[in-house]
């Protein structure tokens, strides 16, 4: 919710994001000390991790000495219970549930307090300004996990001034509703900002072009997925704008970072969050490649504390034009999805699917391709239930996505190629002449 709280951290991000790296190290070791204490006086996964570990939260007091603490993987708390995650002093009823399934197909839910909501939602009001938005531009944001609006903290709350500037000036779509319907909005409502998906835009678009409707923003924003080159092209050119721009973060860890104006690179919210790029549990040196492990420092429900997220990113070494000190990293890998196009000629979103999918009890991890021919494949790699419930379920749930789309189900004991090939829990080979034939259904 856009409330004072946000606003006020919002002034203080703005100060922020121009200190010089000292100062940001400074704020930087202070939080870490407060989360890593918090975490293991609060919360019994850490402390039973810490202890197992035989490290002394107390030990940690800066940046030099994270490494001391181990690296939490998805695979790691996959199946500790949230009771066990979440600190013990906060007030469950209060919190944000956010859910994820992410680059690996593994759902995990996080909690999320009022304050950490607060500041998620200034770190949104901080990277909006920088692109150029304004208090009276219209901004449209496409929602994932059907469209439930909490997964947003902008369209959080809808009473008081600020309810009522967010009703009159932001727009949710749900990437659960149909597509065609929302380029319709879009060329109706005339937003001046459009954030969304890398794949969202791309089908968007392409039925856009499809009916002779032209779009036009001045900013196109996107989230969730990694923006590709050619994608950055398409939407430049079709929504007339230079001003395209990637944000990164996931749910586990919330806002990681977004694109420098400049387009040298993403700064990284310094003030909010540690990255350490690795490789093999160390550190790689500056342009290196390496996996991301980040430490949120706002977050005390469910704190995450070197977590391995998955993706592959390079530090960079070169000062960066704009004059900010926040740190810059590029060439991130994952999170590479796709859209689903069934017999009905309906696009269903990847975040539509994965919301649909992760609930279902027995999943431990999934992978939805869609074949050339336009049938689908369900692989699917499950824990002690029973496969004919588990596989009753999906059948329910695959018919709601995929109305009469013929679904394979295959369970397997392992879904993931190999360790250095990039996952992709939803991926589609649907040839252009099969495509051609359901979008004129």
């Amino acid at each position: 919710m856009v409330g004072l709280n946000s606003i006020r951290k919002w002034f203080w991000l703005e100060r922020a994001q121009w200190f010089e790296s000292d100062k940001l190290k400074e704020i930087q070791n202070r939080k870490l000390n407060e989360i890593v204490s918090h975490a293991y006086r609060e919360v019994p996964f850490y402390r039973e991790r810490y202890a197992n570990a035989r490290v002394e939260p107390s030990a940690v007091r800066n940046l030099e000495s994270l490494q001391q603490l181990p690296i939490i993987t998805k695979e790691d708390i996959r199946d500790v219970p949230l009771d066990e995650r979440t600190a013990r002093n906060v007030d469950r009823a209060s919190c944000y549930v956010r859910t994820t399934s992410g680059s690996t197909g593994i759902p995990l839910t996080v909690l999320e307090e009022p304050a950490a909501a607060s500041h998620r939602a200034a770190l949104w009001l901080r990277r909006l300004s920088t692109f150029g938005a304004g208090p009276l531009d219209r901004i449209c944001i496409v929602v994932a996990e059907g469209g439930r609006r909490g997964q947003n903290p902008l369209l959080r709350g809808t009473g008081g001034l600020s309810g009522y500037i967010v009703r009159q000036r932001i727009k949710g779509l749900s990437l659960g509703s149909d597509i065609f319907d929302h380029v319709r909005f879009i060329s109706r409502w005339k937003p001046q900002i459009l954030v969304a998906p890398a794949s969202y835009y791309r089908i968007m678009l392409r039925i856009a072009e499809d009916r002779g409707c032209k779009l036009t923003v001045r900013v196109a924003i996107a989230n969730a997925e990694t923006l590709d080159g050619l994608t950055r092209k398409l939407i430049r050119d079709q929504l007339h704008t230079e001003n395209v721009f990637e944000v990164y973060g996931a749910a586990e860890v919330g806002s990681i970072g977004w694109e420098c104006p400049s387009h040298a690179g993403i700064h990284v919210n310094a003030e909010s969050l540690v990255i350490e790029v690795l490789r093999g549990g160390e550190s790689v040196g500056e342009g290196e490649p390496g996996e991301i492990c980040v430490t949120n420092l706002y977050r005390k429900a469910t704190p995450m504390i070197r977590y391995l997220l998955g993706d592959v990113v390079k530090f960079l070494d070169s000062d960066c034009p704009c004059g900010r000190e926040l740190p810059l990293i590029r060439e991130i890998q994952g999170r590479v999805v796709d859209f689903i196009l069934t017999r009905e000629g309906a696009y269903v979103s990847p975040s539509r699917i994965m919301s649909v999918l992760e609930v279902v009890p027995g999943v431990a991890q999934y992978k939805v391709v869609q074949e050339s021919d336009g049938s689908i494949e369900l692989r699917v790699k499950v824990t002690d239930e029973p496969r004919k419930v588990i596989a009753d379920a999906l059948e329910s749930r695959c018919s709601l996505l995929f109305g009469s789309t013929p679904v394979r189900i295959q369970f397997t004991d392992r879904i993931r190629d190999s360790e250095s090939s990039k996952f992709r829990p939803v991926e589609s080979h649907l040839t252009t002449e099969v495509r051609n034939v359901l979008t004129n259904i």
